[in-house]
């Protein structure tokens, strides 16, 4: 039975993480046209327009929670690993765990609330752009959802084998 948990987990976290990766390329790029298309036309127009800033603000909203995910799943996420270093092993995996544990309960915390908003979002929408509020609100909720998928991924399946110890930056 957990075999299958493991098995389900890992596919979600790799698709979680393949989404992830397409969302932050295609974010990427529109942020720069966006910025770029601001700048033009503010300094080289003298004309700018409203809604660029707006806009690339809900766009690294977007990034920001998304490119955390990408960074969990690879196991990249800034880290203290000094107490763990001066432990036996077997202590040091329940540290490990017991930080996982602790994320995954702030980051349900973090998503029921991030749902909850969304209906309050839904009804508001932005000064320069008229978008609805629950677009970019929706990102963090997103970027949560990925975020649990690919700690108790870890959980059940460990790292990511490309992860080491010098890829986790330590403090």
């Amino acid at each position: 039975m957990l075999s299958v948990v493991a098995a389900v987990l890992e596919t979600l976290s790799k698709l979680a993480y393949w989404l992830g990766v397409v969302v932050l390329f295609v974010l990427g790029v529109a942020i720069a046209v966006v910025l770029n298309v601001g700048v033009f036309t503010r300094y080289v127009l003298n004309d700018p327009v409203i809604w660029s800033e707006e806009l690339a603000r809900f766009l690294l909203i977007w990034i920001t929670f998304v490119g955390a995910s990408v960074a969990v799943c690879k196991n990249e996420m800034l880290a203290f690993q000094f107490s763990t270093t001066f432990v036996p092993q077997r202590y040091a995996r329940v540290m490990q765990l017991t930080v996982s544990l602790l994320t995954i309960a702030f980051l349900v915390i973090f998503l029921w609330f991030g749902l909850s908003s969304l209906a309050i979002y839904k009804l508001i929408t932005s000064s320069a752009t008229s978008i609805s509020l629950i677009w970019p609100a929706s990102g963090m909720v997103v970027g949560a959802a990925f975020m649990i998928v690919h700690i108790l991924a870890q959980i059940f399946n460990g790292p990511p084998a490309a992860a080491s110890d010098e890829s986790t930056h330590v403090m």
